[in-house]
């Protein structure tokens, strides 16, 4: 990834740039800035409402993205560590920017198990459906099989 790449997601979510360096280096941090990533293109090209999320507690947020118990999530990130940025206010950009990465993670999976294109076939299937995107993932967490067979293409 190129360091201006790494400095835009940087400013977004301000995680220092160098932490981003490291993480970038590091086999078992790697997937880190590949969340982080995820997370930008969708603040990019806004399909998600990060300005908003912002405003909100992280706790509120992770609800709006369909987190109802962001702490027990078992994601790339050790829970110890999610759990105390969670906890951190400074860190509020990073916890969204992993949670926006941990959704579409999830959702990118289920466009391809349910044939659609990419992730924005899956978006617009959803809402011509009137399906809220956090409903999605809150189901997913519960049981992945069960929203596949609901939304074969």
């Amino acid at each position: 990834m190129s360091s201006i790449k790494l400095q835009e997601i940087a400013n977004t979510f301000h995680v220092p740039y160098p932490t981003l360096v490291t993480w970038s280096k590091k086999d078992n941090r790697k997937s880190y800035v590949t969340f982080l990533d995820a997370a930008f293109k969708r603040v990019e090209d806004k399909s998600i409402k990060y300005d908003d999320l912002k405003t909100m507690s992280n706790t509120e947020a992770a609800k709006k993205l369909g987190f109802n118990d962001p702490l027990t999530l078992d994601g790339v990130v050790p829970s110890r560590t999610f759990r105390n940025w969670f906890n951190d206010p400074d860190k509020q950009g990073l916890v969204l920017g992993m949670l926006i990465g941990y959704q579409t993670a999830l959702l990118n999976d289920l466009a391809i198990n349910t044939g659609h294109n990419n992730l924005d076939s899956l978006l617009s299937t959803l809402s011509s459906k009137l399906i809220e995107v956090n409903d999605i993932v809150s189901l997913l967490l519960v049981s992945n099989e069960t929203v596949c067979k609901l939304l074969k293409h």
